[in-house]
Formats: structure tokens, sequence, C-alpha cells
């Protein structure tokens, strides 16, 4: 079918941008994802843009060392949702084979973010931006069955996967790293899904994210032990 000449879905690409720019900032800091942090966030119009532009003006590099402290697989808090798996007694097997089969089901390659898991925080959030930005090519080629399909999935993606842990995720974040970069992307991640994906993203579940001994990290990127 070819293009019916009418632009691209504005607020779809809008939609996009926002999801890859939250996906980008829980990745382990670069040069190159700043510069494509701080393009996608002057693509959102002002009003949901200047939460991400703030903070595409603090990034840098020399948040390296927080990240690793906080994020990732020897970070104080897990960002991937099979840690915070409500059924721990199904294993994760279950979960990974249902959100590898959103995936394939949309040739989606969670691995051009680089060595991280089907699970990971940033892998389903930019899936939810390859969505996005589906649906606005389905609606450029005027195709509304498709767009429809990758609407659907992306509600279902959401309810079942991205929204159901991405509070307490957030909330491990924002109680061990209060007052830090990470602190402000946490925050500003919840803001924006609340209204990317309204009554999508699940109520905090503070079990999911209980741990002991859990280390609290400070503005210097000190640790200190949870009393």
């Amino acid at each position: 079918m070819e293009p019916n000449g009418e632009a691209l879905n504005r607020e779809e690409l809008t939609r996009a941008a926002r999801y890859r720019a939250l996906a980008l900032l829980l990745l382990p800091p670069s040069e190159e994802l700043g510069e494509e942090i701080a393009l996608l966030s002057n693509d959102v119009p002002d009003g949901p843009g200047e939460p991400l532009r703030a903070l595409a003006a603090e990034y840098s590099e020399e948040l390296t060392g927080i990240y690793h402290a906080l994020l990732g697989p020897s970070g104080a808090c897990r960002d991937v949702e099979s840690d915070f798996e409500v059924n721990k007694l199904g294993g994760k097997g279950p979960l990974m084979a249902d959100v590898s089969g959103f995936y394939r089901a949309f040739a989606y390659e969670h691995q051009l973010l680089g060595p991280v898991s089907v699970d990971h925080i940033s892998a389903e959030l930019d899936f939810m931006a390859w969505l996005s930005f589906k649906t606005a090519y389905a609606r450029y080629i005027d195709n509304a069955e498709a767009a429809a399909v990758c609407e659907d999935a992306s509600v279902k993606f959401a309810k079942a996967h991205l929204g159901a842990w991405v509070r307490s995720f957030a909330c491990k974040v924002r109680s061990t790293a209060e007052g830090t970069y990470y602190d402000r992307v946490t925050a500003v991640l919840i803001a924006q899904l609340d209204e990317l994906a309204p009554g999508l993203v699940a109520e905090e579940r503070p079990d999911l994210r209980r741990g002991p001994g859990l280390p609290v990290l400070n503005d210097d990127q000190s640790i200190e032990e949870c009393d």
C-alpha cells in the first residue's frame, strides 16, 4: 500500500520520542546516548518536553559511577521485570518468553540497546517507543488495521509487563538515591508514563522492592547501609 501523502502522525512520533528518551536515560551513560537524548527531548513539545530537556542538560558520562552503584547487575536496585515478578514460584521462564514473544511479533531487536536482558527497563520502554513508531507509520500508509494492532499491543504490553512493575522500580530507586540525578530520572519516568499510558501503570507494591541491607546512595555517590 502506497503512502497517502499525509504527514506521519505527530502525536505517535512524539510518544515514540518520549519513550525512547526514557529508555536511554536508564542505560549506562555515554556521550553518544547523551547526544541522542538531547535530540529526542528537543522533538517533544513544551510541557512533557521540559523535564526531558532538563535531564538532558544534566546528563554526562560523569554519572557512570552512580549509575553502576545504583543500577545494572551489580547495582543496589535491580532494573529487570523478572526481579519484581509477583509469582516468583513460576520462575522467570514464562515471563521472559512472553516478553520475547511480543518483541518477535513486532520485529523489535532489544540487542541494539547493548547487553541488556529482554525484560530490562530500557528494553521495555524502547519497545513501547517502537510500537508508537510503527503505529505512526501504519497511519502514514493508511493501514488502519495495522495501526489498531500496534495500539492494542501497546496497551497489552504496558498492562502485562512495563506497567506492572515500573512504579515499584521507580520507588525503590528514589528511596535508595534520594536527591540524585536518578531520583529525578525516575520521578520524570513515572510522570511521563502516567500521561503516556493512563491507567496502565500499577500502584507501587512495597513487597516487590523490599530487601535486607538496602544501601542508600548519597549525592557524593557514597553508600550507607539502611537501618
